[in-house]
């Protein structure tokens, strides 16, 4: 158990649907490869035993038994690939500034991102904001909108939560 070959583990866990079909669509087999030559293993002696039992305990990627997918350098990544998409060209240079800046623990995610990013359901936010014009139609259009978009939500976890007890 530990650090190995990083485009395979991606290759796997798309496979699983543990992680986002992008991945594998977005960036090519030499950019996983280059990626995953750049991960810092020994970056993980900078979290303490409570820092790094919290990151397996609530964001490493699972399965449904429980057992861990991926490691601390692999989440940060994972995180930092799906953040530097929107870079284009770049995603590859983008994806390794952000990781060294998640690896070297000088910067961190919001919760939803660090569980989120790369895998399927990859909501990066806890919330949102909406644009309210000032007239009552206004205020009821997106308060009608938000509630369906809550209710999907709420659907989707409810799903989830009974797919899985």
């Amino acid at each position: 158990f530990g650090y190995g070959n990083f485009p395979n583990l991606v290759n796997m866990l798309v496979k699983e649907k543990k992680y986002a079909d992008f991945f594998v669509t977005e960036y090519t087999a030499d950019e996983l490869q280059e990626l995953g030559d750049y991960i810092k293993p020994k970056r993980d002696y900078l979290f303490n035993y409570e820092g790094l039992k919290l990151l397996a305990d609530r964001y490493l990627v699972k399965g449904f038994n429980k057992e861990i997918f991926e490691l601390p350098q692999e989440r940060f990544m994972a995180i930092a690939m799906h953040l530097a998409l929107v870079e284009g060209e770049n995603k590859v240079e983008y994806a390794k500034k952000f990781y060294d800046l998640m690896s070297q623990l000088k910067m961190t995610t919001a919760t939803p991102t660090l569980a989120n990013a790369g895998t399927p359901f990859h909501q990066l936010s806890s919330c949102f904001i909406s644009g309210v014009d000032d007239n009552l139609w206004s205020i009821y259009d997106v308060n009608r909108s938000s509630l369906a978009y809550l209710n999907t939500v709420v659907l989707l976890v409810s799903t989830l939560v009974k797919f899985v007890h």
